[in-house]
Formats: structure tokens, sequence, C-alpha cells
């Protein structure tokens, strides 16, 4: 059996008081619960995106390690998809490939609102 961890949207760096409680508690308890994995898989939103957004800083790796020491997963073993908070939604090469991205239907990708008109 293969068992794994799937965390997302942790929005490190984030000033919220009740998501930063949320955070804080998350590895505590997963070393209380016992719980171990064979993975951890993170699907976007790692750090924060707005005014306050410093980039990835050294603590949101510490943490994610944390996570993954807390269920006994070695690091090459954690899986990062990106969301769109962790990458640079402005630059032109991504801008360009997205608009190559015909749908059926007549629908069509707009990077800027972030949504399919179909």
């Amino acid at each position: 059996m293969i068992r794994w961890l799937h965390i997302s949207d942790l929005h490190l760096g984030s000033t919220d008081f009740s998501t930063d409680e949320l955070r804080d508690e998350l590895v505590g308890f997963l070393i209380k619960e016992g719980l171990k994995c064979d993975y951890v898989f993170c699907t976007g939103d790692i750090k924060t995106a707005g005014p306050g957004d410093k980039g990835f800083t050294d603590d949101m790796a510490a943490y994610l390690k944390d996570i993954c020491l807390a269920v006994g997963v070695p690091v090459e073993r954690l899986f990062i998809v990106p969301g769109n908070h962790d990458i640079n939604r402005e630059i032109n090469i991504r801008k360009d490939a997205i608009k190559k991205v015909m749908f059926q239907r007549r629908g069509y990708y707009y990077p800027a609102k972030g949504n399919i008109n179909h």
C-alpha cells in the first residue's frame, strides 16, 4: 500500500491570522497523529501573492522539509506542482504558449483574467 500526504494552498508569507495559526499547527498535528507516508504532494500556492510577496524564502523551504520530516518522507519524495501564486504569470514565453491553446467548443484561455470563455 502506498500512502501519501496531499497539501495545497499553504499561502506561506501571508499575514492572515487564521491561516498562520492553521499552518503553525500542521506539523505538530502530523507528529502527534503519528502519520507516516511514502510521498508528499504539494499542489500549488506554496507562497502568497500580492503586495507583501517576498518570493520564496528559506523559511518556506524549511517548512516544507518539516512537513516531510513529520511524516517520514525524504525531500526527494516531495513533489510540487506550482500554483498561480508560485509562478510569474507575466513572462512573455508563458503568455505566448497559452495564446496558442485553443479549446473545443470555441473557447479561449485569457491569462490576464485566468479563465476560459466558451
